[in-house]
């Protein structure tokens, strides 16, 4: 019934939350939104403390990587646009941005569906051996590297950081010039749009298997045609079309157009012989010094052919 509640009942605001655990107690919040486990209220009501500025502070625990770390994590994940990439950029444990975030009062950084599924799409194609996909993969986490290392050397020319909100970057002067010095530029650009190309993480190469779906698009064969010469499902030979930006739509219209405008060809029919067309054979036959059983046989295969072309 819990799961069934998140859904039916609105879930309040960090700020609300915060205001009712600091009125009443967290004990007060926990009976107000029940539906709500004891872990999300308290992690809101730290949210909402920390984006009015409120640090909470509680006894320190040991953790697996410096402020510094924690800095160059928040921040690549909003210059790669994923917390996961944010934990691969900055070399922190897998989940660490899950505090992270609610401590410092800032909304958690997810990229959207489509891009979840293009990138779980390539995982399962790299798994199969696809090189193409290997390699994208592997351009990826070198670009998401150098992010978080443009952001090591950006933070550490900052002194004291805000205890909540977003992290303060150093301005764009001859000394972050130089420390950046050797770095990619579409790293830098991802950072400082300033300093070089900005780069949202690039449109991943189509693999082998797209470009030839997006090749036949052009081409007449149907879509449940290509799925199986290609071992996919129909939806994705359109979500290929799709995302080059290819109508499947106005391909079925081209296709319709063409079907209407090829003149139809039928086939010539050949005429039964008849009796005396049947005689004249076997006239034939003896004036070729043939036997007459032959005509009998020209007979039997014209009349077979004219039965098969009518079915």
């Amino acid at each position: 019934m819990s799961t069934v509640d998140t859904h039916v009942f609105m879930r309040p605001s960090a700020a609300k939350v915060a205001a009712l655990v600091e009125s009443h107690s967290l004990e007060a919040a926990i009976a107000r939104w029940y539906w709500l486990d004891k872990r999300t209220i308290f992690t809101l009501a730290q949210a909402g403390r920390a984006a009015q500025g409120v640090v909470h502070r509680k006894t320190a625990t040991r953790r697996a990587f410096s402020d510094l770390d924690a800095a160059v994590c928040v921040e690549a994940s909003y210059a790669l646009g994923s917390m996961a990439r944010g934990e691969r950029a900055s070399g922190v444990p897998h989940n660490s941005t899950r505090g992270l975030f609610p401590t410092r009062g800032l909304d958690y950084v997810r990229i959207s569906t489509k891009e979840r599924a293009q990138a779980t799409m390539m995982g399962i194609r790299a798994k199969d051996g696809d090189t193409d996909a290997k390699a994208n993969i592997e351009r990826r986490r070198e670009h998401e590297l150098a992010v978080g290392e443009v952001l090591r050397r950006a933070l550490a020319l900052v002194g004291d950081q805000p205890a909540t909100g977003r992290y303060v970057l150093p301005p764009v002067d001859a000394a972050l010039r130089e420390s950046l010095v050797g770095l990619p530029g579409t790293a830098i650009g991802a950072v400082f749009p300033a300093l070089g190309p900005g780069l949202a993480p690039a449109a991943p190469m189509p693999s082998k298997r797209e470009r030839a779906v997006i090749a036949a698009y052009d081409g007449g064969l149907g879509v449940d045609v290509l799925a199986a010469e290609h071992g996919i499902q129909a939806g994705t030979v359109k979500s290929i079309w799709s995302d080059a930006g290819l109508s499947g739509r106005a391909r079925r219209a081209r296709l319709k157009t063409q079907h209407m405008a090829t003149p139809v060809v039928e086939a010539p029919v050949h005429p039964r012989l008849d009796n005396s067309r049947h005689a004249l054979a076997v006239r034939l036959a003896r004036a070729a010094d043939r036997a007459p059983m032959e005509a009998l046989t020209w007979f039997r295969a014209d009349a077979a052919a004219s039965r098969h072309e009518r079915t």
